[in-house]
């Protein structure tokens, strides 16, 4: 049995991490596994990391949704994707979109097929961008009932898609995101990560860590975190913000920071590998998104134990609740987001207590649980022509 994996996105994030952990499980379950995504520098990383799991890499153009898609784009991106499934003849094709109109092309070339087919929705924002939705939506509608399988990371998700695409909501699977459940260090060794951390950065050891995780684009909201450094800065000299990723937004945001404070007390570090390490030698756990599906990054922030603000965006508040296993914030606001971080560094004794009770709840979304759930879907679609299972 073969198991291909499919992506169009042409940057490191979340999404990307979800493919890795997926095709590393089918390839465990007895698959043979193959990934088919752009091939740009940027991805080298995610490359050899896709094959250091036994997973052959298959580069394949799929455009993003930027520049908008004229027909023949996806025409090509059509035949594209049947050539490369007539040569590989997958037993099952993993689509994980990173925003809903990517792969239309593939979308359907895998339902011409009737190839068994999972398409995931990772991201959705409130209002779906179509292009040319009058010639889409029938085709949408008819490969949908070709054995593919549509899943959703949230309700807020699901509820999205199914209004944008009219689709019955129980015509949906919804499997939230899971994620790894670290053992967490004793008090002396996280005291030691915190100090060999601060040491890397060049920072004293005293330092207070305010980190993010997430590309650096406009949907993450980082222009809302950079508006508040200065006033964060100036009242709170010994704070130093951390973020972690990559992204086209990379220059604005430090000139932004720049015109403001100076750039020494944000530190952008790229795409990392070791994050867990930084979640533990962080003090407060900063996510200003725009909007997600369901963020890997903030729950890999509950799992570790950090203390979380975060915007009301989407999804979030199906994780966090407010004063209860952290903080939230209006989306975009950023005087109130900006009170909130003044709170949380002025009483880190009720931050860490909301961080305990973060990690407690987040256990509910292990990411063993994720993976079963989808083996379900892996093994319905295999022996039946459609699925409409409900799962959660």
């Amino acid at each position: 049995m073969t198991f291909l994996m499919m992506f169009p996105t042409t940057e490191r994030g979340g999404a990307e991490e979800f493919a890795l952990s997926m095709t590393a499980a089918a390839i465990d379950a007895g698959y043979t596994g193959y990934v088919a995504f752009p091939e740009r520098p940027a991805m080298a990383s995610l490359v050899a990391d896709f094959q250091a799991i036994g997973a052959a890499y298959c580069p394949l153009e799929i455009p993003p949704v930027r520049p908008r898609y004229s027909r023949s784009s996806s025409t090509a991106q059509l035949l594209r994707t049947l050539a490369l499934l007539c040569r590989l003849k997958p037993t099952l094709v993993h689509i994980n979109l990173t925003w809903p109109i990517h792969c239309f092309g593939s979308i359907v070339a895998c339902a011409l097929l009737r190839i068994p087919t999972l398409v995931r929705f990772a991201l959705v924002p409130p209002t779906i961008p179509f292009h040319d939705k009058t010639f889409r939506m029938p085709l949408y509608t008819w490969a949908r009932r070709r054995r593919q399988c549509w899943i959703c990371v949230s309700d807020d998700n699901l509820e999205i898609v199914a209004r944008e695409f009219n689709i019955p909501p129980n015509k949906l699977v919804r499997i939230y995101n899971g994620t790894k459940f670290p053992n967490m260090p004793s008090e002396c060794g996280r005291a030691s990560i915190r100090n060999e951390v601060r040491s890397e950065l060049g920072i004293s050891a005293d330092s207070v860590l305010l980190v993010t995780v997430g590309r650096l684009v406009e949907q993450k909201g980082y222009d809302t975190l950079a508006a508040i450094v200065p006033a964060i800065c100036r009242d709170f000299p010994e704070v130093y913000f951390v973020w972690i990723g990559e992204g086209d937004m990379t220059d604005q945001l430090n000139m932004q920071i720049r015109a403001g404070c100076g750039p020494d007390n944000v530190i952008m570090l790229g795409h990392r590998n070791d994050v867990p390490r930084f979640l533990y030698a962080s003090d407060l756990f900063i996510f200003p998104t725009r909007f997600e599906g369901h963020s890997r990054a903030l729950t890999e922030a509950m799992a570790h134990g950090v203390p979380v603000i975060a915007s009301d965006a989407s999804s979030n508040p199906e994780l966090i609740i407010n004063d209860k296993n952290g903080l939230l914030f209006p989306t975009g606001d950023v005087d109130i987001l900006l009170d909130k971080i003044h709170r949380a560094l002025n009483q880190p004794d009720a931050m860490r207590e909301l961080a305990r009770q973060s990690r407690a709840d987040i256990c509910r979304w292990t990411e063993t649980d994720m993976i079963n759930a989808y083996c379900s879907i892996w093994t319905t679609l295999l022996q039946t022509d459609i699925v409409h299972t409900d799962q959660t």
